[in-house]
């Protein structure tokens, strides 16, 4: 049988207080002596007692605590971001409750819904593909009809006027395409997936823009994958039957090893005569041999960024909402 917790009033019978004179104790309240603090909080300390969280912020019309909705945990860029979101909420005195999408607009809705009925203050969000796709964003409007503190980072929608934190996928792709240039390859490769996310398009047409210029107009070769866990075959048969393609920029990390690892199942030597870069900094790029050069969109800064200002959001309420840009850079490694 659980053990009972010990209550306010416990601690006021056993000293012969009130429990309002008790609660003011506990909280350095100038109206009650030093004496009278003294020995509430030795019997507070001898019984182990605990405040009622929960009921002390129900009281204040607050929950201290933030409501986090990413679409997968498979994909590293969104555990470094929830890392960077929970170190930061704790800085600022908040707990987080995180759900995970799996990339379904149902359960994005069903999440949102169960999350901002009172059991948190505010609400960072990264949309999933089905949201995307199908341009449904009617959760987020009400939140923000019933100014509901919401930020969204990486997957974001100007359909949806709310503060957002993105990277600057586009300068990441242009980065990609001048490193790849200046290494020495003229015939790369883009290898895409999931196109419909507008942060896949920013990179490639960052990535094509920067490379359009460098070459003098030579355009770009373009292999896109309906399905990342099945996509080597897709990428092997590209590759042997463009033998001219001397490099590649992947727009993920993990198709950016996959594009590796088939470039040397077809026999391309990386480095010296095949070249290849991919987006976002994770485990698999520096553990792959060899590893891998990435364009590191600083997940952990874009989650940071996120937990601050959904807590701006929510201390200081009809705030104007803004776009916060996170610059991302280059990695050299073993690739190219």
């Amino acid at each position: 049988m659980a053990k009972q917790l010990v209550k306010l009033k416990d601690l006021a019978q056993q000293l012969g207080l009130s429990v309002s004179t008790v609660s003011k104790a506990l909280n350095d309240s100038h109206e009650i002596s030093h004496g009278t603090k003294v020995k509430v909080l030795a019997l507070s300390k001898k019984l182990k007692y605990r405040p009622n969280t929960l009921a002390k912020n129900l009281k204040q019309n607050r929950t201290n605590t933030i409501g986090v909705i990413i679409p997968d945990l498979l994909n590293y860029y969104f555990v470094k971001a929830l890392n960077g979101i929970q170190e930061s909420a704790e800085k600022q005195g908040y707990s987080i409750i995180t759900c995970i999408t799996n990339e379904s607009l149902e359960n994005e809705v069903r999440y949102s819904e169960m999350l901002t009925n009172g059991s948190v203050d505010g609400l960072i969000v990264a949309l999933s593909i089905e949201t995307q796709k199908n341009k449904h964003f009617n959760h987020f409007k009400q939140l923000i009809k019933n100014e509901f503190p919401l930020v969204l980072f990486d997957r974001v929608s100007d359909e949806i006027n709310c503060s957002q934190i993105i990277s600057n996928d586009e300068n990441g792709g242009a980065q990609a395409a001048e490193h790849l240039y200046q290494a020495g390859c003229r015939c790369p490769l883009v290898v895409v997936v999931n196109s419909d996310l507008e942060v896949i398009k920013r990179r490639e047409e960052g990535f094509t823009s920067a490379w359009h210029q460098l070459s003098g107009g030579h355009v770009v070769m373009r292999l896109e994958v309906d399905d990342l866990d099945e996509s080597e075959n897709e990428i092997d048969n590209f590759l042997k039957n463009h033998a001219q393609i001397d490099g590649a920029f992947a727009v993920d990390e993990r198709l950016g090893i996959k594009t590796l690892k088939c470039a040397i199942d077809v026999g391309r030597t990386v480095p010296s005569n095949f070249k290849i870069i991919a987006t976002s900094d994770g485990e698999l790029s520096k553990e792959y041999s060899p590893s891998l050069s990435v364009i590191d969109l600083r997940e952990n800064k874009i989650g940071s960024s996120a937990a601050e200002e959904v807590v701006r959001q929510i201390k200081s309420k009809f705030l104007k909402p803004k776009t916060t840009i996170i610059a991302p850079k280059l990695l050299v490694r073993s690739s190219s």
